[in-house]
């Protein structure tokens, strides 16, 4: 880098709640939008990186970050009805209607127990940091339970920088 290197980052989340089952399911989707800023006419070029993951869980799951796969649910701007992030302000799209995912690239999993506080969190580490969103793909939160179903509520965030 010549010059100053002088970032501008925000972290961008979502949050769910689902009835989470034996059957992985997706909870939220986070893709970039082909053309960052509005109107600029400019690909999108936003770095983006993993920041976390918060899981509040009723019963014992299992969660898998996935790149890429099929989903049944649309991508849509925000804000949206769990955040208050202008449009203007990320290069994001976000998907939390979606119930199935087919395929995919695990790239990061893990156990979350159920507690009395019932909160775990994920958060970032040089392993998650090491990957980057691809331009033309999507990246997918989902969890599943090891027997019967049980509430989760879950936030996945992630880090933009331009």
């Amino acid at each position: 880098i010549i010059g100053n290197y002088n970032p501008t980052f925000r972290i961008t989340s979502e949050r769910r709640t689902i009835t989470s089952t034996t059957t992985l399911t997706p909870v939220i989707s986070f893709q970039r939008k082909t053309e960052f800023p509005t109107g600029s006419g400019r690909p999108n070029s936003v770095s983006v990186t993993l920041e976390g993951i918060d899981l509040v869980t009723t019963d014992d799951i299992y969660y898998q970050v996935l790149l890429g796969g099929t989903l049944n649910g649309s991508f849509v701007n925000f804000p949206t009805a769990t955040t208050n992030i202008p449009n203007s302000e990320t290069g994001l799209l976000v998907n939390t209607t979606s119930t199935t995912l087919i395929g995919g690239q695990v790239i990061l999993q893990g156990l979350a127990a159920a507690s009395a506080q019932g909160n775990n969190r994920v958060l970032a580490s040089a392993s998650l940091l090491d990957f980057e969103l691809p331009d033309t793909s999507f990246v997918t939160l989902a969890v599943a339970t090891f027997s019967g179903s049980g509430s989760v509520v879950a936030t996945f965030r992630v880090t933009e920088e331009w």
